[in-house]
């Protein structure tokens, strides 16, 4: 009898250090996925971050031909203002001598 829940205790025993060695193993595979995730996101960080400089590089030249653009297309009304306003003039000027007629 004595034997017997000897025998029982140690199966117990056995059965425990199986079950330990099993949450063992799922422990470090999941570390393992762990570090393997924590490169992964490193990685897409270092890649996020160049990803933003490329925008605003690219905003950046955006801003300039805006810039270049507004400028450019200021001068240009400018430019057509300053001609209509020749044209007016001598347009005036023209009628003037044809009412003093």
């Amino acid at each position: 009898e004595y034997d017997t829940k000897l025998d029982k205790l140690q199966q117990k025993v056995d059965d425990s250090k199986n079950e330990v060695n099993e949450y063992k193993e799922k422990l470090s595979a999941a570390n393992t996925t762990n570090t393997e995730l924590s490169s992964q996101i490193e990685a897409l960080n270092l890649e996020i971050g160049q990803l933003n400089q490329r925008l605003s590089s690219i905003n950046a030249s955006l801003a300039e031909m805006t810039n270049s653009s507004f400028s450019s297309s200021s001068s240009t009304f400018s430019s057509s203002s300053e001609i209509n306003e020749g044209d007016n003039k001598s347009s005036g000027e023209e009628q003037i001598k044809q009412l003093s007629k």
